[in-house]
């Protein structure tokens, strides 16, 4: 719709430089990321917009969903997937709950979504798979709760689901060609392919079987 989001100052208006319409907005970001940064200040409190703050909220889900990324391949045909698969309101975690019970205070519920995401990925670090399992099912919850699951069928779209794939088959591509490279022992070429993706945000894990890939949070 063509409601207006507050940028500096209690008044809004339009000539005055401190409100934006949605539109604009939605025109900027994903609208996940706009739901994102719409929750990241107090309902009760003004919401400030600078040059910048939907990028921040990019960044916050990229973390978010390469956590989700990693974690799942990593637990999928082990006995710890199971523990990842309880009831939403199971794997909220206390302080969580704590937050939204407190007016709905949301970005204090987004910390306790982020530590999450960290102590899983500081256990995927230590082949903790159990602790690993346990902050998937947490995030997943809390995702859920705050209507932030990428997952949903209400976030997807054709025009993501397109640029998701043609990003996949280039990096598909330049793993194909390092592991050849790696297999005629030149190293050179193999960590030249591995620094490039890496400069362009993207980390490579190597599996026994494969090697995939994932956006660097």
């Amino acid at each position: 719709h063509n409601g207006l989001v507050n940028i500096s100052g209690a008044k809004m208006s339009k000539s005055l430089g401190n409100s934006i319409f949605a539109s604009e907005l939605l025109d900027a970001a994903r609208p996940i990321a706009v739901r994102y940064y719409l929750g990241s200040a107090h309902y009760r409190s003004v919401l400030d917009y600078h040059e910048g703050v939907l990028e921040e909220a990019e960044s916050a889900l990229d973390r978010i969903e390469s956590f989700v990324d990693r974690a799942t391949r990593r637990i999928k045909e082990t006995r710890f997937a199971a523990l990842a698969a309880g009831t939403i309101f199971e794997s909220l975690p206390l302080d969580f709950i704590s937050a939204m019970d407190d007016d709905l205070s949301i970005p204090t519920a987004l910390a306790v979504l982020h530590e999450s995401v960290r102590a899983g990925n500081t256990a995927i670090d230590e082949n903790d798979l159990e602790t690993v399992s346990r902050a998937l099912a947490e995030v997943q919850a809390m995702l859920s709760t705050l209507g932030l699951n990428p997952a949903d069928a209400s976030w997807s779209s054709v025009d993501g689901a397109k640029a998701h794939g043609a990003l996949d088959s280039i990096i598909q591509g330049l793993i194909s060609d390092r592991k050849v490279a790696r297999e005629n022992k030149d190293f050179a070429r193999a960590d030249a392919i591995r620094d490039q993706l890496h400069q362009a945000g993207i980390i490579l894990e190597d599996a026994p079987e494969s090697t995939n890939w994932s956006l660097n949070g």
